[in-house]
Formats: C-alpha cells, structure tokens, sequence
C-alpha cells in the first residue's frame, strides 16, 4: 500500500513539474516571438561628403528600413540625427521628418567645432523598445577654418584619403563590380589624379583609372575572385595603397550609367549562381 502511495505520489509530481515546464516552455517561447514580431528599423544615411570645413554644411539623405520585410518603412514620421565629438559626447540634437521611409536634412557646422573625428548619430524612438542597438553611426571629418595648416601641401594623402562606394553595397563574387573612389587631400578638396592603379591579391595588374578636380572617379573589376583588391596611388615620396572591402559569395552586384545618354539612365543588375539558386523566387524591390 505504502509503495503504490509512494509510485501514484511521485507520478503526480513528476506530471505536475512536467507541466509547469511545458507552461514555462510556452511562455518563454510567446515571450520570443512576441519580442521579433515588432517591426524593427534601420537606418541608413548618405552624406553629400565625409570631410567638411566648420563654415559648410552637412547634407545627407536617408533611408529607414523594415528589417523584417527589407523594403522602406513608411510609418516611420520622426527621424533624430546627433552630432557627437570623439568622445561619442553629444554636440547637437536635431529632429527630422520621415516621409515613406525617406529622410532629408542638413546640418549647419560653425566655428566652435574643433577640428577631429565626429559621428553622425541617428535613431527613431521606436528602436527604444528594444534591448539592442538598433541605431546607425558614421564617422565624419572636420576641420576648424582657424586653425593654421599642418602642412604647406594642401594636396598631401595618405590612407584616410581615399574612401570607397562599391555600386550595390559589396564587392560580389563571380559578378563584374562597380567602385566608386574619392579621394582629398589635407584640405579637404578633391584631388585630380591620372592612372591610379588597380592590383590583384598577387600584385597583378588588372585596371587604372583617373579622378576628376572634385576628386571622383570609378572603375570596375570583372569577374571578381574571392581574394583582396587594392589601389595604390603613386607618389614622388611613397605609393599609397589602400584595400578593397573583402568579396563576398552572396548578393546583388548594380552598375549605373547616366552619361551615355542623357535622357536616360542605364541600370544593370548582377549576381552569382549561388545567389540566384536561393533567391530566384522571391521578389525584389529597386
């Protein structure tokens, strides 16, 4: 009698703690899901450059994405955007409008910025109601107006002298890529620059190309390989070279042309057999 007391005891016990984990289980679970079925944001800012003069002004335009759906989230209204030294210290706070996803503003520097490293901050009030950071910064340059030159050669480079923008966000294995260059001097200004040269991960080399008096210019890498990409701009004292962004297996490659015609814009979409096999059936947005 004891021991069947003991068996139908125990039994109860182990159903009782077996339901309260199944209980636990699903709240934790609904807990989960409940917490990644809010629609969570990004943004992403373009400026009109990286390096400004404390008597310019910082232009950018932005774009809030739908993590979930990877397209524009058009109920975001309120767009803040901060200016923090290098510190990450708070400078200025300014609040902007978002219209389908889309967020245009300035910014008016003066002489009370020191010349340094600045961030440009932006967030929504939404990305507070989750645990991670959610927000987007990028670094800027500025230079006080006042302070005297460091060097007599406004035209003098080195490697934070050459920035890059590849036409679909990455450089894309087994696709023909386009890569925008930038390049300034001390100064801030454009550099002109004729055969720049681009090499391969074995020093072979496999394009040149030129910037213009504002200091832009592009090239293109065809049938790009897994390995790393560098330009090297040749100097009377030392070369300076600077490395691609590494290649990546999956994505899309865009290249645009709006010089050919001038009434029209040329777009072509690239990609890999191994993006294409995964994604052939989804649909995409420009």
């Amino acid at each position: 009698m004891y021991k069947n007391y003991f068996l139908l005891a125990f039994t109860f016990l182990f159903l009782t703690s077996n339901a309260q984990e199944q209980d636990k289980h699903k709240t934790i679970t609904k807990s989960i899901n409940d917490y990644y079925s809010l629609a969570s944001e990004n943004i992403h800012l373009h400026f009109n450059k990286s390096v400004y003069l404390t008597n310019e002004t910082i232009w950018f335009k932005g774009y809030v994405i739908d993590k979930k759906s990877n397209g524009l989230n058009y109920s975001t209204t309120n767009v803040y955007v901060r200016v923090l030294d290098s510190d990450k210290n708070e400078v200025v706070s300014k609040l902007f409008l978002c219209s389908n996803g889309i967020i245009i503003g300035h910014i008016k520097l003066n002489e009370t910025y020191s010349s340094g490293t600045y961030y440009i901050h932006t967030y929504t009030n939404f990305m507070n109601n989750f645990e991670e950071d959610e927000s987007s910064i990028f670094p800027i340059e500025i230079f006080n107006t006042k302070d005297s030159p460091k060097t007599s050669n406004n035209n003098s480079l080195d490697n934070e002298s050459i920035t890059f923008g590849i036409e679909g966000g990455k450089l894309l294995f087994d696709c023909d890529n386009t890569v925008g260059v930038q390049i300034k001097g001390c100064s801030g200004k454009g550099v002109k620059l004729n055969n720049i040269k681009v090499y391969d991960s074995k020093n072979i080399l496999i394009n040149q190309f030129a910037t213009n008096e504002q200091g832009y210019g592009k090239f293109d890498i065809l049938k790009t390989k897994n390995e790393q990409y560098k330009i090297v701009v040749e100097q009377n004292t030392s070369n300076i070279e600077k490395n691609l962004p590494f290649v990546t297996t999956e994505g899309v490659s865009i290249s645009v042309n709006n010089y050919s015609d001038e009434k029209k814009t040329f777009i072509k979409i690239h990609t890999n057999k191994f993006t294409f096999n995964k994604n052939k059936d989804k649909k995409f947005t420009l």
